[in-house]
């Protein structure tokens, strides 16, 4: 049995068509399938509660929709050890499914329910601050990416160019404006509950479970989801300026030995800023926070991915 979770407005509502399209195939190869739509935000890790929290047997649970909705999904997943996950991607930045080598086509991306695919325990973070915790597959971070993921939410731009198929237009020009009106802040840095790190004027910090945030910006290349570890990319110390010759190199995979840019490797991390700062977890927003607390959950999620 597989159990559906669809986004019917993900894709700037072509997650409806594309479902419909799915539902098709699905009947025409007499596949048992259950299927939830959502209805309003939050609604995904509703839906995952329910169809999880009584499983007695591994059940197979397939997210149609963005990695936000996947996030949502993440969150409700009761018993991870009892979920296979599949996902068919119909975001706009989709770093989940390439960070996992998924096929951006939904289609083709559906086809690995038939064919022969191997199944991945991966790493999941968590995210904690202010007595909340938040699960999240690809990234957490603070700082100027989170700023740029508040405002993509939100901003009717996204959706205007999502039908134009421009949607990573969105966060570029959202972050030329973030450039703008970003400040720096110190941020002092506990590594696995030991090392201490203090780095002033500091842009951003990014947690990386996976080597893509952004729609495919490459901030820690070596990132690897089912290594045990999470890596961070903070920068900072530089002016507005050197900020944004960084971002460039960023783009172009050419700043990891870069004066201001950290890279490094840990299982958990503890941030403070000397000011309040946005706070994301896989592109959805965590309010704005001083302090947050990285972790990988204590158990994997075994997802469905394509045979190499």
């Amino acid at each position: 049995m597989y159990y559906f979770i669809v986004n019917p407005k993900s894709r700037t509502g072509h997650g409806e068509k594309i479902w419909a399209e799915i539902q098709k195939k699905l009947q025409k190869e007499k596949i048992p399938y259950h299927s939830f739509s959502t209805e309003y935000a939050g609604h995904a890790k509703t839906l995952a509660e329910k169809i999880t929290q009584n499983l007695t047997v591994p059940g197979n649970l397939v997210v149609l929709g963005g990695d936000g909705t996947l996030n949502e999904v993440l969150e409700g997943i009761k018993h991870l050890s009892k979920v296979y996950l599949y996902y068919i991607p119909t975001g706009s930045g989709n770093d989940f499914a390439r960070g996992m080598g998924i096929p951006y086509e939904p289609l083709r991306a559906f086809d690995l329910l038939k064919a022969n695919s191997r199944t991945v325990p991966i790493d999941l973070g968590i995210l904690q601050t202010d007595g909340k915790s938040r699960r999240f597959a690809v990234s957490a971070g603070i700082g100027f990416d989170a700023a740029i993921c508040h405002e993509a939410l939100t901003s009717p731009l996204k959706a205007f160019l999502n039908r134009l198929h421009l949607g990573k237009l969105t966060y570029l020009l959202i972050a030329v404006k973030q450039l703008i009106l970003s400040v720096p802040a110190d941020m002092e840095l506990e590594i696995d509950g030991k090392k201490k790190l203090h780095y002033p004027h500091s842009y951003f910090a990014a947690i990386m479970n996976q080597c893509y945030e952004g729609g495919g910006i490459k901030f820690c290349p070596n990132a690897c989801p089912w290594d045990g570890n999470l890596d961070v990319c903070l920068i900072g110390g530089v002016n507005r300026i050197k900020f944004v010759f960084r971002l460039l190199m960023c783009l172009l995979k050419k700043h990891k030995n870069l004066p201001g840019v950290h890279i490094f490797r840990c299982k958990s991390i503890n941030i403070k800023s000397s000011l309040p700062l946005p706070v994301h977890t896989d592109g959805e927003s965590g309010g704005t926070q001083s302090e947050i607390s990285v972790k990988l959950e204590k158990e994997p999620l075994n997802v469905i991915l394509p045979m190499i």
